[in-house]
């Protein structure tokens, strides 16, 4: 059994004190600028090249089984049932990834996606980027939106609008929206494409236009950063099935307090990629792991909620925060980040004077 092992790659100085529960693939790389990035063929396709940014090339060494292994934890974690074909179909290794500074932090777009039923919901929060982060990318995913809806969607300023599904999916991704394994996705398909992006649910509105703080903490992460508050410990909220295949310290999850994923920062950076990104892919792509209980309902014990799991799995959200708290060695505040004008709103209908901005045929994205 090929295991990816932990504690191996040389993190900055900066990065080398909160190592602890790194899970590290490889050793060694080489730094290219856009220049001097190879264009000979290979399997796996690079990331759009912006101006801003500077590229490295790694080597991973990457083949089935695929395990996960971190510090936090001696034990191995179950392998995940993802054949070398999917992950080299779905391009899940990029060949470059993105050098990440203060220069090129705000190189980013703002990604999110619908069903129809959240669509009224998902109006208000491309007004607010539209509003106060004007002339941004904005991609759109659809993910069930009915045709007038669709097209609503085509008629907005600064947005994309793109279909979600891929034949190379399994059918729990694209069939069963409830397991949220689209998300995970989607950040994978960006990422491809992009080196940063902001990640918001539907439900997520901007309220200011400076994001300084996020981009801050992106630098001294190297491009992991979650926006949003969650109101427990991730143990409650996390079906204890998912340790199989991502262990961590039990008791110490119990004490480490949930970051919602709702909204995050991510950028294609080695750090990311190696400690995060590879983990939740693999995992969303296999049922059991991505979805493993049923229900996002808790019923949680009110004499001890922080102990207790109460009966729910949050999806994506658990397994964002199992990989983090192991990354940063259960240390929840370096990787959140709160001085970001931002809500959460979930409301089913909007006020007139919310509507996304409309462009012309001519000016607005395809």
């Amino acid at each position: 059994m090929t295991e990816l092992t932990a504690g191996q790659t040389r993190l900055k100085p900066s990065l080398s004190k909160r190592s602890l529960g790194s899970s590290a693939l490889v050793k060694g790389h080489h730094i290219q600028s856009k220049q001097h990035i190879s264009d000979r063929h290979s399997l796996f396709k690079p990331p759009h090249l912006h101006n801003t940014h500077a590229f490295e090339k790694r080597q991973v060494p990457f083949k089935p089984p695929f395990v996960y292994r971190s510090l936090a934890s001696s034990t191995v974690g179950k392998p995940f049932n993802v054949s070398l074909d999917i992950v080299q179909s779905l391009h899940l290794i990029p060949e470059t990834f993105t050098i990440l500074t203060s220069a090129n932090v705000d190189d980013v777009v703002f990604v999110t996606a619908a069903s129809s039923d959240h669509f009224i919901e998902s109006m208000n929060l491309i007004s607010s980027v539209q509003t106060f982060k004007p002339g941004h990318v904005i991609i759109y995913y659809d993910l069930g939106l009915q045709p007038t809806q669709a097209n609503e969607v085509r008629s907005w300023c600064s947005v994309e609008l793109r279909k979600f599904g891929n034949p190379a999916y399994p059918k729990h991704v694209t069939e069963e929206l409830k397991t949220y394994a689209f998300k995970l996705l989607i950040i994978q398909e960006i990422l491809r494409e992009f080196p940063g992006m902001f990640w918001m649910d539907a439900s997520v509105r901007l309220k200011g236009s400076d994001l300084s703080a996020a981009y801050a903490k992106a630098v001294e992460t190297n491009g992991f950063v979650i926006i949003n508050n969650g109101s427990n410990t991730i143990y409650t909220e996390t079906y204890p099935g998912l340790y199989d295949y991502m262990p961590s310290d039990i008791e110490r999850l119990k004490k480490t307090w949930v970051r919602a994923s709702g909204f995050m920062l991510i950028y294609n950076t080695f750090e990311t990629f190696n400690n995060y990104l590879l983990w939740m892919y693999l995992c969303v792509l296999d049922r059991k792991c991505a979805a493993p209980h049923t229900t996002i309902n808790c019923v949680y014990d009110k004499k001890n909620k922080a102990t207790t799991w109460a009966k729910c799995h949050r999806y994506d959200q658990s397994v964002v925060n199992v990989l983090a708290a192991n990354r940063w060695n259960f240390d929840n505040k370096a990787y959140y980040v709160r001085r970001v004008p931002f809500t959460v709103m979930r409301l089913k209908w909007m006020w007139f004077s919310d509507a996304p901005t409309r462009c012309s045929q001519t000016s607005r994205r395809k």
